[in-house]
């Protein structure tokens, strides 16, 4: 669930093949819908490269955002831009010695770049020792 300005809602992720786009590159398609709604909120199309490359998304008003990593080898981040060009989200990955501790749980650290906010993911799952 995620909670915005007081208004919790339901998102999901939704999976598909798209067969006009059949090609070598092309992987899948994935779409976030507001369940309450059941509006697309968000789109794109996943190609073999995306990681290194970039992600193109195109939002429910049909503006295009870009994720693009910070180098093509190896990348350790990603940054999500607006429309405008402008940084809006950093995604980062934990750094080796916590990615290789068995007993870590964080996988993902977001920073809402205009609020100036940081976010970590921890997989409440459990885990080796649990």
């Amino acid at each position: 669930m995620v909670s915005v300005s007081d208004h919790t809602c339901k998102l999901r992720l939704l999976e598909s093949k798209k067969p006009e786009l059949a090609g070598k590159d092309y992987r899948r398609s994935y779409a976030a819908r507001d369940e309450s709604s059941g509006q697309i909120l968000a789109q794109c199309d996943v190609y073999r490269n995306s990681v290194f490359s970039g992600l193109r998304i195109t939002d429910q008003q049909g503006q295009l955002w870009e994720m693009r990593p910070n180098r093509k080898i190896i990348p350790t981040r990603w940054y999500f831009e607006a429309p405008g060009g402008n940084r809006v989200f950093e995604i980062r990955l934990p750094n080796i010695l916590c990615m290789l501790n068995p007993l870590a749980r964080t996988f993902l650290h977001l920073k809402d770049m205009p609020a100036q906010r940081s976010y970590k993911f921890i997989d409440l799952e459990g885990g080796i020792v649990d």
